[in-house]
């Protein structure tokens, strides 16, 4: 796999190096700003939630850990303080308006003098409609829509920056595309009362991303190609993303760089985060805690009653103290020159940053406060001090397991992991607490890594593998209309009296997608051609008064549509006369 050049800097600017985190700012900014101009819909604000989801990155960088995505981590951060500040201030901010300046002052390119002057006044006009609709949409789906659209983000990516699985992302996709599409008020060219392929309908846009698999891909490709409802969908998805795309570039204000240069100067080294206790509050759907093995727990019992015991034995000398040499009157015990007094507290969690899998709420993080000088007290000459023994640090222990190890393909197993006395703890790259699990549904094999960094600040790493029989199967959609129905009245080249209108009547089909509807087409026979006289569908009746002229010639056949929109083949055309009398 190829090393991003951000793992270096990540890994310097862990370790202290402002240059290194400047250089990442350097490397993000426009891109950090324009997706969160887009975000939120205003210049100013963009710039100061820019400057604090580039400080909360430089605050607990401690917590990225490997593969060191210092990319989609950021986009989280900035995302996540946007969606938050959208929920705070929704009613004091209004729709922003493109035709009001606040965007096309900012947009370098719509300045540009080259060009048709109604091309670019065209073009304008589309930015207008298309900014007013991307603000009009929900915030996910606004959201997503800018991380694919604007960013080029790939479906992993899109995942690991919400936080959300691929197969989430591909629905939220497919439906931010559609909800835009209904916005906009793009002409859907569909025949009247269409409906989708519910089976292949949220796969379209991943195939147009190119986010399918071959097998699956092939699949979709030979479906499209015989179905022109999906046809259709799919040339509407692609026109959504041609007009996103259609926004001119976003360029951060010089301010923003030359405001966070100076803070990042001033910030103090970045945190460094120690795992969470072992007795924390174990995360939402972990499962039931597993047991500590037992010579775990007589080595830490041992150390514990070890303990106890050395606490009594200095109550009982401190109540009785050992009598002085003759002639030396006792003194008092020896007052400590310092305390260190153990306190915890909770770390909050960075605004913004990604919340770790496996949990809802955070973990009490133990700080040892920094110990706190008293004025030296003055001792005899003779006074006695009990030597004081060093406290045995107990062992780190790391546990990292899978139950079940093989699944068919498509089922569910749970990754677990469990680990004391430990500095941290990251599992496929993110922060998570020191007890946890993750609940995985592969349809290929999965492997799993858990990086453990111990005290001494090494790492324990180790991974395993979800193994996976079988393949995930995909429901083929019925891409089969239904059966031709039978014509039943008039027929035969039966001559009717002379009339305005005649009755036309057919036998019912079935399909397993269920019928929607029939149509129905009539057709006049002048100097020895058919022309068309009319059609309509789908009707869900079967029978239809069609309108007919005196002294003429008529055929008629009818097809079924079935409850996915695919079109039957049609009858054998049924022909009547119309009599002058």
């Amino acid at each position: 796999m190829e090393r991003s050049p951000d793992v270096e800097l990540v890994r310097r600017a862990q370790q202290g190096d402002k240059a290194a985190f400047a250089e990442l700012f350097t490397h993000y900014e426009r891109r950090i700003f324009g997706y969160l101009y887009r975000m939120v819909g205003e210049r100013a604000w963009a710039e100061d939630l820019a400057q604090e989801a580039f400080i909360q990155a430089h605050q607990h960088i401690g917590r990225l850990g490997p593969p060191h995505d210092f990319k989609s981590w950021l986009y989280r951060i900035a995302g996540n303080l946007a969606i938050d500040g959208l929920r705070r201030y929704r009613r004091e901010v209004p729709l922003p308006d493109w035709e009001g300046g606040e965007a096309t002052g900012l947009e370098p390119s719509d300045r540009r003098p080259e060009g048709d002057p109604e091309q670019q006044a065209r073009l304008s006009e589309v930015r207008s409609a298309v900014w007013q609709t991307l603000h009009r949409l929900p915030d996910a789906y606004r959201q997503i829509l800018i991380l694919r659209e604007l960013n080029s983000f790939s479906y992993r990516e899109i995942a690991t920056a919400l936080g959300i699985s691929i197969d989430s992302v591909k629905v939220t996709l497919h439906r931010a595309r559609l909800k835009f599409r209904e916005l906009y008020g793009l002409q859907v060219m569909v025949e009247e009362g269409r409906v989708a392929c519910q089976g292949l309908d949220e796969l379209l846009s991943a195939e147009i991303d190119g986010e399918l698999d071959g097998a699956t891909r092939r699949r979709v490709k030979r479906h499209i190609d015989s179905c022109p409802a999906c046809q259709r969908e799919r040339k509407d998805l692609l026109a959504v993303s041609s007009l996103l795309a259609a926004l001119a570039p976003v360029f951060p204000p010089p301010t923003l760089r030359s405001r966070f240069l100076a803070r990042l100067r001033h910030l103090p080294a970045p945190e460094v985060v120690p795992a969470a206790l072992p007795g924390a509050r174990r995360p939402a759907g972990a499962g039931p805690p597993k047991r500590v093995p037992f010579v775990w727990l007589a080595l830490v019992g041992g150390v514990g009653g070890l303990l106890l015991l050395a606490a009594l034995v200095f109550a009982v000398l401190a109540l009785f103290p050992w009598p002085s040499a003759p002639g030396v009157p006792p003194t008092a015990s020896v007052s400590p020159s310092a305390s260190h007094t153990p306190t915890a507290q909770v770390l909050p969690p960075a605004v913004g940053s990604p919340t770790p899998r496996g949990t809802s709420t955070p973990s009490p993080l133990p700080t040892v406060a920094s110990p706190t000088t008293s004025a030296p007290t003055e001792v005899s000459p003779t006074a006695t001090s009990v030597p004081s023994s060093p406290t045995p640090s107990p062992p780190p222990l790391v546990a990292f397991w899978v139950s079940p190890a093989v699944v068919e393909a498509g089922s569910c197993t749970d990754v677990h992991w469990e680990t004391a006395n430990v500095q941290a703890v990251f599992y496929d790259g993110q922060g998570v607490p020191g007890v946890g699990s993750e609940r995985v549904c592969p349809c290929v094999p999965e492997t799993h890594t858990l990086d453990v960094l111990l005290p001494d600040g090494n790492h324990d790493i180790r991974s395993l593998t979800v193994q996976v029989v079988g393949t995930c199967s995909t429901p083929t959609p019925d891409a089969t209309g239904p059966p031709p129905p039978a014509p039943e009245e008039p027929v035969g080249g039966v001559t009717l009296g002379c009339r305005n209108q005649v009755t036309l009547s057919w036998g019912a089909v079935s399909d397993p997608s269920d019928v929607r509807g029939y149509h129905v087409e009539l057709a006049l026979g002048e100097a020895a051609a058919w022309q068309s006289a009319g059609t309509w569908g789908p009707l869900n009746v079967r029978q239809l008064n069609v309108p007919v002229s005196c002294g003429s010639s008529y055929r008629w056949r009818v097809r079924a549509e079935d409850g996915l929109g695919n079109l039957g083949a049609w009858s054998e055309w049924a022909g009547f006369v119309v009599g002058t009398e």
